[in-house]
């Protein structure tokens, strides 16, 4: 009996243990992104999404973030085989345009937006030089918060149940 209830109080410790750990851990990815909103990186979105999650799912903030890195690495291999084609299809740009705007809209990417806007002007004239220099400066811009999205995914993680670690798996 008294080995049962040493287990339990053990059992009650660890749990508690966890849920401190996890505030500690939701505490810094909230510093991380006010730090990220202080830089001028993103704007309040990011931070309602992140104060979303527990309405939705533990895993749904990562969910999004993943798939904001993914999509944006994709329309950035997309833009880049467009500009170094010889004959450039400015009407596939400016669809990839919008897209790369939503994605960095979606989730409140101030400075991502902003370089979006500039390579949407610039595929609109069809300036391939224009296109290519705001293109990096969209690469630029989106590498300078993948960093904190990189800190603030391996922070999530570790909050994660193994369930909400296979919902994760199993988005991508």
């Amino acid at each position: 009996m008294m080995q049962q209830q040493h287990l339990i109080h053990n059992q009650f410790v660890s749990l508690f243990k966890n849920e401190a750990d996890t505030k500690i851990i939701m505490d810094t990815v909230l510093a991380r992104i006010q730090q990220l909103q202080d830089l001028g990186l993103v704007d309040a979105h990011l931070r309602r999404h992140y104060s979303m999650k527990e309405a939705n799912s533990g895993e749904s903030f990562s969910i999004l973030l993943l798939t904001f890195c993914t999509d944006v690495s994709t329309v950035f291999v997309k833009m880049d085989a467009v500009l170094n084609d010889n004959e450039v299809d400015y009407r596939y740009l400016n669809e990839d345009c919008i897209k790369l705007e939503g994605y960095a809209r979606g989730i409140g990417a101030l400075r991502l937006m902003s370089a979006c806007l500039d390579l949407h002007q610039a595929s609109k004239i069809c300036s391939k030089d224009w296109c290519l220099r705001s293109l990096n400066e969209a690469k630029s811009e989106y590498a300078s918060l993948k960093i904190h999205i990189d800190a603030i995914l391996q922070l999530e993680w570790a909050t994660l149940s193994d369930a909400e670690k296979a919902q994760v798996y199993d988005a991508f």
